[in-house]
């Protein structure tokens, strides 16, 4: 994840780069079905009270926000040039308990597919201007995101596994990132034959584990890539199924060392696996833990 603010001469533009473990179609659904929007277009504590979409070039939407004292934000517009799967572009006009806009500022959302269900999304909101509504936009915009994150890991399986561990949570991020060391744990009970690893948000990696003689293929793309604190990926096994699962890593600074919080998200259809999962996964990061 890429998070950027530009603050040259007022108006100003943000941009925000974000990589989504979704299908495209299902990104650019929750841009403009209202039903969808109405679940995540709201930072916590405030909620959407309501959403009123009509998604076709010069249709007009709108978004009601209610804050946790009641007061009431109101954001209306009209989409300037929708391409599905590809383009959402909207006029972006303010109203409500921090005043009202002058004249409206403009929100582009560019979606990109880069992996199997897995989608780069750009948000560009420019022509800013310097007013109260405005003032965290990028904190508001962030938590956002991370509602649509939340809203497109509805339906999944999502196996958790905790532990804590001696070292600190930086040399912890390193041990999932450094060929030599990731060569020394992530084959689990197997031997490690091949790694190759690009490790930054929308790199690649692919390592081959040699297991009762034979070779099995791991893959998967960074998703986040924020050192010490957070690391996702998506992971797959080529030669057992075309699906890709989500495995998102967060750490924080604990008791002297690191508590760290694992968290594997798969298709419904292999819950059966939840146990064996986390059971592995365990086994794993107890390894890293004695390698470090």
């Amino acid at each position: 994840m890429t998070d950027t603010q530009s603050r040259g001469a007022l108006p100003r533009t943000l941009v925000m780069v974000r990589t989504l473990a979704a299908p495209v179609a299902r990104v650019y659904a929750a841009w403009t079905e209202a039903s969808l929007l109405a679940r995540w277009m709201a930072p916590a504590p405030y909620r959407v009270e309501e959403a009123v979409t009509d998604s076709r070039p010069g249709g007009i939407y709108r978004v009601k926000v209610v804050g946790p004292e009641g007061d009431a934000h109101l954001t209306t517009g009209e989409f300037l040039e929708l391409v599905p799967d590809r383009r959402v572009v909207q006029s972006w006009l303010y109203e409500g308990a921090f005043g009202r806009d002058v004249a409206p500022s403009r929100l582009t959302v560019d979606l990109r597919a880069i992996g199997p269900a897995l989608t780069e999304v750009t948000l560009t909101h420019d022509r800013i201007p310097d007013t109260e509504p405005y003032a965290h936009l990028d904190a508001g915009w962030a938590a956002c995101l991370d509602a649509l994150e939340t809203l497109l890991d509805e339906g999944y399986v999502h196996v958790r596994v905790a532990r804590h561990l001696a070292a600190s949570p930086e040399r912890v991020f390193d041990a999932w990132v450094d060929p030599d060391v990731v060569g020394r744990w992530m084959a689990g009970t197997g031997d490690m034959v091949r790694i190759a690893l690009d490790p930054r948000a929308g790199g690649t990696f692919r390592f081959v584990v040699r297991r009762d003689g034979e070779d099995v293929v791991h893959e998967g793309t960074y998703v986040a890539f924020d050192r010490p604190h957070r690391l996702a990926f998506t992971w797959g096994l080529p030669q057992l199924s075309a699906d890709h699962d989500l495995v998102r890593v967060a750490l924080a600074p604990a008791d002297g060392g690191c508590a760290l919080t694992l968290v594997h998200r798969m298709r419904a259809e292999w819950a059966e696996y939840a146990e064996r999962t986390a059971s592995g996964w365990g086994r794993m990061i107890d390894v890293v833990a004695a390698a470090i």
